[in-house]
C-alpha cells in the first residue's frame, strides 16, 4: 500500500487572523506526518484511491476550536482537499505566544480528523514535540517581519 502523502498551504481568508508560519514549519510538519501514514479502509471508503491529503489553512476570531471541512476530492489527481480554519486571538499576546497557539490547535484539529478517518497518528506528529520543536528556536519556524 501506498504512503499517504499530506500537505498543507496557507491561505488567511480574515483581515488580521493570520498565523505567520512559514516554509519551514509547513515542511516540518508535511515530513512528520507525511513519513509513516497509510490510508485506512475508512478514508478509500470516502475517497477511493486517494493518495494526497492537502489541507488549507486559515484563521477565524470566531473559532474556539480548529474546524476541518472538505473542500473537494479528484478522482484524477487522487488528492483530497480539505480547509483546516484554526481559532485566532491576538489579545496583546507576543509572536511567540500567538504561533504556539495556532500550532497547537492546528495539531488537535489534524489528529482528531485523522482519528475520525481511522488512520494511524504517527509517532512523529506528537503535540508535545512538535510544539517543543518550536519552542527550541521559535524564530526560525516564522516569517521575520511576524517577529517584531
Amino acid at each position: 500500500m501506498k504512503k499517504l502523502i499530506v500537505t498543507f498551504y496557507v491561505f488567511y481568508l480574515e483581515p488580521d487572523a493570520a498565523y505567520p508560519f512559514n516554509g519551514k514549519l509547513i515542511s516540518e510538519l508535511q515530513r512528520r506526518i507525511s513519513r509513516k501514514s497509510l490510508p485506512s479502509e475508512t478514508l478509500q471508503k470516502k475517497f477511493p484511491g486517494v493518495e494526497r491529503i492537502s489541507f488549507w489553512f486559515s484563521a477565524s476570531r470566531k473559532l474556539k476550536h480548529g474546524v476541518i471541512r472538505h473542500a473537494k476530492y479528484s478522482r484524477t489527481s487522487k488528492e483530497a482537499e480539505f480547509q483546516l480554519t484554526l481559532p485566532y486571538s491576538s489579545k496583546s499576546r507576543g509572536w511567540k505566544r500567538i504561533t504556539a497557539f495556532g500550532l497547537k490547535h492546528a495539531v488537535s484539529t489534524i489528529e482528531n480528523f485523522f482519528v475520525s478517518l481511522e488512520l494511524d497518528v504517527p509517532e512523529s506528529w506528537n503535540k508535545a514535540d512538535i510544539l517543543e520543536m518550536f519552542s527550541q528556536a521559535p524564530e526560525s519556524f516564522v516569517d521575520a517581519y511576524e517577529q517584531e
